[in-house]
């Protein structure tokens, strides 16, 4: 029975991913921001209402732009009818689409290293046909702490995924926060017990700069607010 090799891979996200991902998250957050603003007035202070007036002034019509390359034009020309996607329906796919990207920057990361999912017996029996995950059909192998461990891989591929992160990303983004704190610990082979949780925990940075951005955003009014008074 094969066993899992502690020196395969890095024991880390390379720099280089790491600032990436960063950059890619800050854009992500500002994607939800412009959608939940239809429905929150944030009133956005200092760098941040700037920051949002470039979004509003360069990002939204390059959106707009590509809604009527894929959907406008399309239905014009085929079926003779004038379609026009909300402002909203734009921002609800924008946010989507970011999220998607972030999962697959994620995973390629992770399929580039070699590695992956690992079940103990115990988490392989409890969640067997669950998280949208299946065994592999490899034989089961020993950590090292001299238990079986069972691997598995995604039932869902890119495509699928793409379209429920577009059609369904508030229940992506749910299931993935209690996926966090489910308590399920699945491991990486190669990174000496690597969480899982941290690559769930990358996938849902846009969500977690979009609150930070909110609570410094209020912070900022709150400073504005007492230096006025």
């Amino acid at each position: 029975m094969p066993d899992i090799d502690e020196d395969k891979g890095p024991r880390g996200i390379d720099l280089g991913l790491a600032v990436y991902q960063q950059i890619a998250s800050v854009i992500g957050a500002f994607a939800l921001v412009a959608f939940v603003s239809h429905f929150v007035d944030f009133d956005w202070h200092g760098f941040f209402a700037v920051a949002i007036a470039g979004w509003n002034e360069y990002i939204r019509p390059a959106i707009a732009f590509l809604f009527d390359l894929v959907v406008t034009q399309p239905a014009k020309t085929l079926f003779g009818v004038t379609i026009e996607v909300p402002l909203l329906i734009r921002d609800y796919v924008s946010v989507g689409m970011v999220l998607f990207a972030s999962a697959v920057r994620v995973d390629l990361w992770v399929r580039g290293r070699g590695l992956t999912d690992f079940l103990s017996e115990q988490e392989d029996a409890r969640l067997r046909g669950k998280l949208g995950y299946e065994p592999s059909g490899d034989e089961p192998i020993w950590d090292d702490k001299g238990e079986y461990r069972y691997r598995y891989r995604s039932r869902i591929g890119y495509p699928s995924y793409f379209f429920i992160c577009l059609l369904a990303w508030p229940y992506v983004v749910a299931t993935t926060i209690r996926l966090l704190f489910s308590g399920v610990k699945l491991g990486r082979v190669g990174l000496n017990g690597y969480d899982v949780r941290t690559a769930w925990l990358l996938t849902l940075s846009p969500v977690i700069y979009f609150a930070l951005l909110a609570v410094a955003n209020f912070a900022l009014q709150l400073s504005d607010r007492a230096n006025m008074g």
